[in-house]
């Protein structure tokens, strides 16, 4: 699935910072980032299907510049909402320049005679914005819990996984459902 693929890098820092040190989980996660969007493009994607990879990279690479330049600024609680509020500003940005994120990716599955077609970019536009309001939620649960200093990992995995796990059952339907309108 694409969207895991995307987010590789979140996931390798989510493991990887719950059992090592935060400079080498970020260093894994940036690095994991990095071979993500190279094989990627190897295979073929343009950059216009790689915007959640390519805010990965910026995410980590700075992230991890910050974990050694200041390893005892008290980032770890914060680096879970800082990521999901990070992938809510780029999926908005998206939107702001009516590129939705989502659309580059949906053109590779469907048939070029569909790519203007006003359902399939409302489809994409819904699709963004549903992505853009999880990583929103989920960052504001995660900055709720860093207040309340809850930042390991049994506390933040589960709320990054389920945005993700209900955003992608949300985007499965919302394609079903399209796919149905385009054959009636």
């Amino acid at each position: 699935m694409t969207i895991v693929r995307s987010l590789a890098g979140w996931i390798a820092f989510a493991v990887a910072g719950a059992f090592l040190d935060q400079q080498i989980a970020a260093v894994t996660a940036v690095v994991v980032a990095i071979a993500v969007l190279l094989l990627a493009r190897h295979g073929g994607r343009r950059t216009s299907e790689l915007v959640i990879e390519i805010a990965t990279v910026i995410f980590f690479a700075c992230y991890t510049v910050l974990a050694f330049a200041v390893p005892h600024a008290g980032l770890r609680a914060w680096v879970g909402p800082a990521s999901q509020f990070w992938l809510a500003a780029t999926v908005a940005i998206t939107l702001a320049i009516r590129r939705p994120f989502t659309l580059a990716i949906a053109r590779r599955e469907a048939p070029p005679a569909v790519w203007d077609a006003p359902p399939f970019v409302a489809f994409n536009v819904r699709i963004t914005r549903a992505w853009m309001i999880s990583f929103l939620l989920s960052g504001l649960v995660l900055a709720g819990f860093a207040l309340l200093g809850w930042t390991r990992a049994w506390f933040t995995a589960p709320v990054m996984v389920a945005a993700i796990i209900v955003t992608i059952v949300f985007t499965k339907g919302q394609t079903a459902r399209l796919r149905e309108g385009f054959r009636s």
